[in-house]
């Protein structure tokens, strides 16, 4: 009979403390909370060659660093990898100390992931990163860190700057567009981080064919076969005469 007693007590016991470490266990996973930060700005400066040397910038803003297991440790980023290019000398700084970066390569694109530390809510973090892209002579195709983190999209917060050799002249269409022109350096203005910055270039000026160019072009013809299609409608072209005035 003590036995049973004993028996018993011990499992009261037991579901007592399970109960209690799951009610104590239970508010702390449901609390914890993923980082949030904004992208609020990025400068980007490309050397365009055969090997391209890439200077980035980023200036991140924390909200909030999370809790727990999912409070922030790390950003990470992705490099687009499609195309006949290689991207190599990958180096990082936060706030202009020398960092480790972790490389991931995964078929079309790579991870880049920048370690944090000692990171508050309301900071801000500027992250720098460098590499090099290798492609064809005179065809730029270099891939943008693009951070797990974006922008508000309300300005034009990223501002991205491509020098090219010298005698030398974008040929053909560009992506992103361009916004301006200074000498041999072309600058474009963004609300959001574009994958890559590429275009074709070589001595002497371009060809007229372009993106707005070719935009133009399209939309001039559809107007002109519209108006066409219309005036040869209403003389009777296409009814034998039924439609003259």
């Amino acid at each position: 009979m003590r036995d049973t007693i004993t028996s018993k007590r011990v499992f009261l016991y037991g579901l007592s403390l399970v109960l209690i470490v799951g009610l104590v266990a239970a508010p702390t996973t449901a609390q914890e909370a993923s980082p949030s930060m904004i992208l609020s700005d990025a400068t980007i400066a490309i050397d365009a060659d055969k090997t391209s040397a890439v200077d980035a910038t980023y200036t991140l803003t924390v909200d909030s660093v999370g809790t727990g297991d999912a409070a922030l440790q790390a950003v990470t980023g992705t490099l687009w990898l499609t195309g006949s290019y290689s991207v190599q000398d990958i180096a990082a700084t936060v706030d202009g100390e020398t960092v480790s970066a972790d490389v991931a390569e995964n078929g079309q694109y790579m991870d880049v992931t920048i370690p944090l530390e000692d990171v508050q809510s309301g900071d801000t973090i500027t992250v720098g990163l460098t590499y090099t892209v290798t492609d064809a002579a005179g065809q730029l195709k270099a891939p943008l860190w693009v951070p797990e983190y974006q922008t508000t999209g309300d300005d034009a917060s990223i501002n991205v700057a491509v020098t090219l050799p010298d005698g030398q002249e974008v040929h053909g269409a560009s992506f992103p567009k361009i916004n301006s022109q200074d000498g041999n350096t072309l600058s474009y203005e963004l609300l959001h981080m574009p994958g890559f910055v590429t275009f074709s270039y070589g001595a002497g000026p371009g060809g007229i064919f372009n993106l707005d160019s070719i935009a133009s072009a399209a939309g001039l013809i559809l107007i002109v076969g519209f108006l066409g299609s219309w005036v040869a409608w209403t003389r009777g072209y296409f009814t034998g005469g039924k439609n003259v005035a």
